[in-house]
């Protein structure tokens, strides 16, 4: 049985014609000998054959056009998102640095510690920013909104 798992793939090479023919002609001598390898012959070959006969449906061009709106929309709203991300960082980070100039002005802190408050600062305005824009997508998909417990 080891040698029909190997001849298998073999068997899809042959329905391909990606043999050679040394390897045409050994898978065909198998074939006449074995059962087992025959009946796979025979079931990819149907398979093949009816794949090769599958057609698309074409699609009535209104629903090509409500296609390219829903695309059009997704991208929107994705990069309109990108954007209102953006500037709200860019508008907590003007806070964050207006008060972080006073900060810097203070010379008897410590120049680590002046460096952790500013990533520390930048860190929480991503996250605020990414807690806010994920709770806004959510709530209009969360199928238990309504749900009181």
């Amino acid at each position: 049985m080891k040698d029909c798992t190997q001849m298998e793939m073999r068997i899809m090479a042959l329905i391909d014609q990606e043999l050679s023919v040394e390897e045409r002609n050994e898978v065909e001598a198998h074939l006449e000998l074995c059962d087992h390898c025959r009946s796979v012959y025979s079931k990819l070959t149907k398979l093949k054959g009816v794949t090769q006969e599958m057609k698309f449906k074409k699609l009535p061009e209104m629903y090509w056009d409500e296609y390219w709106r829903h695309i059009y929309n997704r991208i929107e709203r994705g990069v309109s998102w990108i954007f209102i991300s953006l500037g709200t960082i860019l508008i907590l980070s003007f806070i964050v640095w207006q008060w972080l100039t006073h900060l810097f002005a203070d010379t008897q802190i410590h120049p680590l510690l002046k460096t952790g408050i500013v990533v520390f600062s930048v860190g929480l305005i991503v996250l605020i920013v990414s807690i806010l824009r994920e709770k806004l997508m959510v709530r209009k998909v969360d199928k238990y909104r309504k749900v009181e417990r």
